[in-house]
This record gives structure tokens, C-alpha cells and sequence, in this order.
């Protein structure tokens, strides 16, 4: 492997597959891309060990990996791959100390009362001012649609790997050349860090109002999950 540097409206109507949430319009698309999953899933260690000399880690800028949008190389505030970036709440655009229910921005002190894509006012999708990957590239990326997600996840061979002394995977663009480096950042609950070296979890910009969307990384693989959205987890950018 060598190393190098290198420089949306959706649909409101979703459905729930396999534990992803995805919207109406692309669920045909979803359908013809689980049929490749299936073959994908034996090819990918063929494909990726065949020709791994052939791929490079990438460490800078937008990276194509084989899907609809470009990846960010880095985790949103990293300056480097290896490193876990800055944790936010979902919908929350700045990191802070304590993630807590109390101290999440569209709750009112519990899960019980969200004042903002909830079930009273049927958002599901991040508004630009709330999704912390546009605001902090004053509007050249963004975090990503579950679906997006789902080509990382299913499109790309993620292989378990230490890198600079940081647990994560090295994700292979299949067909690309390109590999990017997600670390296993783990994520913030109260004041604490937690599962550092163990899990890696990535916001989507997608929530069903307690919980939101996240990209899962662990052991023995990547999934696509939920997380309680006052949660701090780490943001890998996308843009068009």
C-alpha cells in the first residue's frame, strides 16, 4: 500500500431495510445494489489482496471510492487520518464537553420531549445549518445520506488494520485504486470517552427522531446502525 496526498434535496419518505433507512426513491436502486452485495461480498477479499499493491492511502482532500459522492480522507477536524477529529451530537454543528440529554440542543432535558426532527414535525433529514460537516467547510461537504453510507459499507472491502499506532480499518474503493483510513475513534457518552480502539461510529445526516443513523466499524466488520442522537460521535464528510 502506498500512501499520498491528493487534492441535496432528499425525498422526506423513508423505509426501514435491513436496519437502514432509506429513501423511497433510491429503495429500487437499494434492491439492485443488495443483488451485487451478495456477489461483492465474495469477491471483495480477491479483488482487494490480488492487487493490493496496486492501491494507495490516500491522506488528503475528497476521495473517490467507487460511489455517488467523494469521502473525506479525514475525519471532520483531523488533519490527518489517523486521528479521531472532533465529536459532535447529531444536529449539533460545534464539539463541546458533556453529552448528555440535558445538554443536547434539541431536547428539553430528555428523550422525551426533541423539539426538532421529531415526530411533530416529520424532519428526518438535517437541515444545512444543523449538519456540522457544512458549516465547519463553509458549505463545501456535508455529512452523508444513509445511502451514501451504504456504499461505503457494502461497495468498498474494509480490511482491520493498525495504522501510525491507531486501531481502524484501511477501506478499499474497489476498482478506484484508492483506500481511505476510518480510525476506531469510539464516541462520547456524558463526559466520557468510550470504546476508543474498538469501535469506529460516523454520523449520517438521517435520524428517526430519538436515535439517528451512523455508520458502525468494530472487529469483525462495519454495519450500518443507530445511536442515541445526543451521543458524540466523529463525522466523515462527503460533497458531490
Amino acid at each position: 500500500v502506498r500512501s499520498s496526498s491528493a487534492v441535496p434535496a432528499a425525498s422526506s419518505a423513508f423505509s426501514k431495510v435491513n436496519a437502514i433507512y432509506v429513501p423511497q426513491n433510491l429503495l429500487e436502486k437499494y434492491k439492485l445494489m443488495s443483488i451485487w452485495s451478495d456477489v461483492a461480498s465474495l469477491l471483495h477479499p480477491i479483488s482487494a489482496y490480488k492487487d493490493k499493491e496496486q492501491y494507495t492511502l490516500v491522506t488528503r482532500g475528497m476521495v473517490d471510492m467507487g460511489g455517488s459522492v467523494k469521502w473525506a480522507a479525514c475525519n471532520l477536524g483531523a488533519n490527518s487520518p489517523e486521528e479521531s477529529g472532533n465529536y459532535y451530537a447529531w444536529g449539533e454543528v460545534e464539539p463541546k464537553r458533556e453529552y448528555t440529554w440535558s445538554s443536547y440542543k434539541w431536547s428539553k432535558g430528555s428523550s422525551n420531549v426533541i423539539t426538532k426532527y421529531s415526530t411533530e414535525d416529520k424532519k428526518s433529514i438535517l437541515d444545512q445549518e444543523d449538519d456540522a460537516a457544512y458549516v465547519q467547510s463553509d458549505g463545501s461537504m456535508r455529512m452523508p445520506y444513509t445511502s451514501e453510507s451504504w456504499e461505503l459499507i457494502h461497495g468498498c472491502f474494509w480490511e482491520s488494520m493498525t495504522y501510525k499506532g491507531i486501531k481502524g480499518h484501511f477501506v478499499y474503493g474497489l476498482g478506484t485504486g484508492n483506500i481511505i483510513f476510518v480510525p476506531a475513534a469510539g464516541y462520547y457518552f456524558g463526559f466520557e470517552r468510550k470504546k476508543e480502539g474498538e469501535y469506529g461510529k460516523y454520523w449520517t445526516n438521517y435520524s428517526g427522531s430519538v436515535n439517528a443513523s451512523d455508520i458502525f466499524s468494530h472487529s469483525s466488520g462495519v454495519d450500518s446502525f443507530e445511536e442515541l442522537r445526543h451521543v458524540g460521535l466523529t463525522i466523515r464528510p462527503v460533497c458531490d
